[in-house]
């Protein structure tokens, strides 16, 4: 492997072709994973290359220290733990990866590399550093977000409640608080798929 190709979206503009998708697949277990499996592995093929995924593991690939990398002019670590993009915010994912046997683009190799990266991190600080706010912590009504580590417990009780049910309708609200790039947001239909699909991946974690 000497390229990684990542592969995601920004905001919802895919949803639309995945929800056409899933009418025809009700029964699939995993549909957002299966959808983004079928279309990247396509692409992938089409190269003579490998696809892989977040879902794969365990071991896991590491699809955020490889977005850190890839696209240090873009994204860092939000205080939510998830990566905010310069322009869609928290509104954003990588649904998998292409890995190719050679390299695509040597323009960044060598020591001109290093200087950009470090300039475009030092940039990036605008994205959460100059929110004194800080609404996206202040947001969560279980404060899962308030330690170095995402309380996926706290959180999972609290949607599974009556308490919850403005997180399961209308999307996290800690996340839905972050001001950043409002006009990418996830429309409700996907915000509730994503809900849902946390808290089956909760209980199943808690079947094992």
């Amino acid at each position: 492997m000497r390229t990684v190709v990542l592969v995601g979206h920004l905001g919802g503009a895919f949803w639309n072709h995945f929800e056409r998708w899933h009418q025809h697949h009700r029964s699939v277990a995993q549909p957002l994973d299966a959808w983004s499996e079928e279309v990247i592995t396509e692409l992938a093929s089409a190269q003579g290359a490998r696809a892989c995924f977040p879902s794969n593991g365990p071991p896991f690939w590491p699809f955020q220290a490889w977005a850190v990398q890839a696209e240090a002019a873009a994204v860092r670590v939000s205080p939510l733990k998830l990566l905010i993009h310069k322009d869609a915010g928290l509104w954003h994912a990588y649904r998998g990866a292409i890995l190719l046997p050679d390299v695509l683009d040597e323009s960044l190799s060598g020591s001109n590399a290093e200087t950009v990266l470090i300039d475009a991190r030092d940039d990036l600080k605008s994205a959460c550093g100059k929110c004194i706010a800080k609404p996206c912590l202040s947001a969560c009504p279980v404060d899962a977000f308030a330690y170095d580590e995402f309380a996926a417990a706290r959180c999972s009780e609290h949607i599974a409640g009556t308490a919850g049910k403005v997180c399961v309708s209308a999307g996290c609200v800690a996340r839905s608080a972050c001001p950043a790039a409002p006009q990418y947001r996830y429309g409700q239909a996907q915000s509730q798929f994503h809900m849902r699909a946390f808290m089956r991946s909760r209980l199943s974690d808690r079947e094992v």
